[in-house]
């Protein structure tokens, strides 16, 4: 009778937490950055992760294309497994050269990333640019960011990946439950350089501490409530 009871307060407890969390939208696949910057500290949601405070500043000079944030769209990816994120992606992040100054596109991304009430600790990043992005001549494409902790203050180590070089770049830390994301993405070619540097997309992923202990101890308890309604039922 005891194990009964402790249980059901535990469900009840477990349950209340969640319907005291506030209700938050689910990331939209294919919205703008101007989407996403328009949902301020609101945010949307992936799996049990909160993305909020978009930022978007684009500049560009020569021949690289001023891309405002409409042109850039924005896609959830691995939702529901321990591995969240976001693809970014463009068809104007493309830098020709030629011109007789430097032509680039130089972009900053900034947001924020925070684990839901229940929801598992942050323990690792990974940056990956896409495989369909280019250099050719002297064209040169650069992604690099910084992860912070959630008070701002605190850098957990940063990331870069190079058209030219490695694709995919790896961070681990302690696990946290908030980080700041700060990326600068730069696509150009020197001036009277003939070449051209393109990117695609480029996608950004959170791993997770596996499932919280609550939810671990709360399944196995029902999982034994279960045996031991079983074992009474056949005596």
């Amino acid at each position: 009778m005891r194990l009964s009871v402790l249980l059901a307060v535990a469900v009840v407890a477990f349950a209340s937490m969640a319907s005291a969390a506030p209700i938050f939208p689910t990331c939209i696949a294919g919205g703008t950055m101007a989407s996403y910057v328009a949902l301020g500290s609101d945010g949307c949601v992936i799996g049990d992760k909160l993305f909020s405070n978009f930022a978007y500043t684009p500049s560009n000079g020569g021949n690289g294309p001023a891309v405002p944030a409409s042109a850039v769209f924005l896609t959830p990816v691995d939702v529901g497994s321990h591995d969240p994120g976001i693809t970014f992606s463009s068809a104007s992040w493309v830098v020709s050269g030629g011109a007789s100054e430097p032509s680039f596109y130089d972009g900053s991304i900034t947001f924020w990333v925070n684990v839901l009430p229940g929801g598992a600790l942050i323990e690792d990043a990974t940056l990956t640019m896409g495989s369909d992005s280019s250099v050719t001549g002297g064209g040169q494409a650069t992604i690099g960011e910084f992860i912070l902790a959630g008070d701002g203050f605190t850098e957990l180590g940063g990331m870069q990946v190079d058209a030219r070089g490695s694709h995919v770049d790896h961070l681990v830390f302690a696990p946290t439950n908030a980080i700041q994301v700060a990326k600068n993405f730069f696509i150009g070619v020197d001036q009277d350089v003939t070449g051209t540097a393109r990117v695609y997309s480029f996608t950004e992923n959170f791993s997770e501490v596996p499932e919280p202990v609550g939810a671990i101890l709360i399944g196995s308890g029902l999982l034994a409530l279960g045996a031991w309604r079983r074992r009474g039922s056949r005596g």
